[in-house]
């Protein structure tokens, strides 16, 4: 009885930091993947030497002008920029749906496109990965400028918008 009592003060204790660390866990893998997502995209522009959109998914289209990326994304070849895969073949990779509760944001454009030079067509802005709710502490960014450069943010504060 002694045990199951020390047991469930633990537990009451723990359960918290677990969370915590939890949330911590799942905006790092999160933003790690659209890191490596970017970075394909962009490699991949300068390698093939053609335009690359990446944008928010849904289904095998982009999200139609929805600022949602929690379905995950999509990288495709965009030859004429219309943000419309020209081929089922174009689509290079399908990034996984995000965890439900999570915000996955871009605070520019709908979409990223890199040229075939490896910058931006105009996207340049932060993507914020923000689990559970808009300004959880465990929040993520990556930073994409208008040369193309992805980098993580080193912001100490990051919030998604809750729009």
């Amino acid at each position: 009885m002694v045990t199951i009592s020390i047991a469930a003060i633990l537990l009451t204790v723990g359960a918290p930091s677990l969370n915590s660390l939890y949330q911590n866990t799942r905006a790092d893998s999160g933003i790690k993947q659209i890191h490596q997502a970017l970075y394909f995209a962009r490699s991949h522009a300068i390698s093939l030497g053609q335009n690359i959109t990446v944008c928010p998914k849904n289904g095998s289209q982009c999200n139609n002008g929805k600022n949602n990326w929690k379905n995950g994304m999509i990288v495709f070849i965009d030859s004429d920029r219309n943000d419309v895969p020209d081929t089922p073949q174009s689509i290079l990779i399908h990034v996984s749906a995000f965890h439900d509760k999570d915000i996955v944001q871009f605070n520019r454009a709908i979409s990223i496109k890199f040229q075939p030079d490896g910058t931006t067509f105009g996207a340049a802005g932060t993507l914020t990965y923000c689990p559970d709710e808009a300004d959880n502490e465990s929040s993520k960014a990556v930073i994409i400028n208008f040369a193309g450069r992805i980098r993580y943010s080193q912001d100490a504060v990051i919030t998604c918008s809750t729009n």
